[in-house]
């Protein structure tokens, strides 16, 4: 990015809900270089220190907000020029649901958008939602971006792929399963296809529409340039791992049953509602608008991966 456009943005300040996550910490930092003032945004920021020394001093700002109370929406979205809503959740808890996050949250932060006369609302969705889907979160997602539209006309929506980098919650988590596990289970034979995105591309895309009054009231559905299958995201995984493992096919009908039992532990490892989502690929439809539109080549996973491996496969995970 140019000096000169590091300039412009001097004085230019950006709300970020969900600042502490995966994408958001990947924002912040280029958001930063770019020279925005950052309203870092979340629930807890009593454990998002380390954003802070990402800025200088006074760059990055953390402040709490929970997007189920407007009134905490309202005033976090005072006085900035642009707001990205990264919020969003796979799977449930006693204090967190699928259409609270994604209907009612979202819900707030469009309304008080509208109030402010924030023109410039970026709202990171996901790809392969729809009304029809078995999926809650899926059709919670779904009618999220409908009432977004119903509200602030102007609100620009992505959809992404799954996203992966270092540190995902993605690659990450089946690097971790191949470490201590002989066996790979693949829910419905591992024959669901993805088109993994790569963070940096689609913070790139981001900070392209909130640096640049275009495409107001559009929807993208952003896809790396390959799509894997399951089974081929595992070869990938285990090939730069060097290591070999089995895989171990598991039937919707029995995953989903896998996913009730699970539905009572803490953390648990898959859900009914995600074995859902499996039942569906997540690829670009053919002819959507993607990341042509912005003049941004994606990367691949496999790339990412060989550049990575040590990254991706050392004990943080």
């Amino acid at each position: 990015m140019s000096k000169l456009l590091k300039k412009n943005n001097k004085n230019k300040s950006v709300a970020v809900f969900g600042a502490s996550g995966f994408i958001g910490r990947n924002l912040i930092t280029l958001l930063v270089k770019n020279g925005w003032t950052i309203k870092a945004l979340m629930r807890n920021p009593h454990y998002a220190n380390f954003l802070l020394p990402i800025g200088e001093v006074g760059q990055v700002y953390l402040q709490r907000c929970n997007i189920l109370d407007y009134t905490a929406v309202e005033e976090s979205v005072k006085n900035v020029d642009c707001v990205i809503n990264l919020v969003g959740i796979l799977s449930e808890n006693k204090s967190q649901k699928f259409y609270k996050i994604h209907l009612d949250g979202v819900k707030n932060i469009a309304k008080a958008c509208l109030k402010y006369n924030v023109v410039n609302f970026i709202h990171v969705s996901a790809l392969g939602i729809s009304e029809g889907s078995e999926s809650h979160y899926a059709k919670s997602k779904n009618k999220g971006e409908e009432l977004i539209h119903s509200i602030h006309k102007k609100a620009v929506i992505l959809r992404p792929s799954i996203v992966f980098g270092p540190s995902d919650n993605f690659i990450n988590r089946f690097v971790k399963m191949a470490s201590i596990s002989p066996l790979m289970p693949m829910v419905g034979k591992g024959l669901t296809k993805f088109q993994p995105v790569y963070v940096n591309d689609l913070i790139s895309v981001i900070e392209i529409l909130i640096s640049k009054d275009i495409f107001k009231g559009q929807t993208f559905e952003l896809g790396g340039p390959d799509i894997f299958s399951l089974k081929e995201i595992y070869d990938l995984i285990l090939k730069f791992m060097g290591i070999k493992r089995l895989y171990f096919p598991i039937p919707f009908v029995i995953a989903k049953f896998l996913g009730a039992v699970c539905s009572f532990f803490p953390s648990p490892p898959i859900t009914i509602d995600q074995v859902r989502l499996l039942q569906n690929d997540n690829i670009v439809a053919q002819n959507s608008k993607g990341f042509s539109k912005f003049d941004v080549n994606p990367v691949s996973l496999e790339e990412i991966m060989e550049s990575n491996v040590k990254q991706y496969s050392r004990s943080k995970l």
